[in-house]
């Protein structure tokens, strides 16, 4: 646990539809995407330099009752 860091920052886009199927009932579709702005993990000293990011795509699926 000392080579990541505790916090940081990302920014997250996310879109969909809702689409009523019978009355209070709907279905949600939706896609989103985030990504870090910083880097995750934290250089020591012997080890080469590196830059860890992480992206994520995600896919939205639901029912609302």
């Amino acid at each position: 646990m000392s080579e990541i860091r505790r916090f940081n920052f990302a920014y997250h886009f996310n879109g969909g539809v809702d689409y009523s199927i019978d009355g209070n009932t709907s279905l949600i579709l939706g896609l989103g995407f985030e990504s870090n702005i910083f880097d995750t993990t934290k250089d020591i000293d012997n080890q080469p330099k590196d830059r860890t990011s992480q992206k994520l795509l995600k896919f939205i699926f639901g029912i609302n009752f």
